[in-house]
């Protein structure tokens, strides 16, 4: 597997996973997705790009986030908005664009 490295690439497999996995439930399947992993190759360059996809499916991509940075901010938010918002505020600390 070549490792990806632009935005663009983000948004190419960013589109096929969550396109691939929109109606899978298997969490197993949705998270060794091969565009999923190609994604997480990218390193913390991703990490903006995931942050401008939060709000569209709060599940996925605070998920990968996670996976991406190490972290489990959110992990006691009572609903996605909670773990939106967590990311978000997570974002502002380290310099990141926060997107509404």
């Amino acid at each position: 597997m070549n490792s990806p490295s632009s935005p663009a690439d983000f948004e190419v497999f960013a589109d096929a996973w969550t396109s691939e996995v929109r109606v899978e439930s298997n969490m197993e399947r949705i998270f060794s997705n091969e565009n999923y992993l190609k994604l997480l190759m990218l390193g913390p360059q991703a990490i903006p790009l995931m942050l401008s996809r939060l709000s569209q499916d709060p599940f996925l991509w605070a998920t990968a986030l996670g996976q991406l940075t190490g972290l489990s901010v959110g992990s006691e938010a009572r609903n996605q908005g909670e773990s939106v918002t967590a990311w978000r505020t997570w974002a502002l600390g380290e310099g990141y664009p926060t997107y509404e």
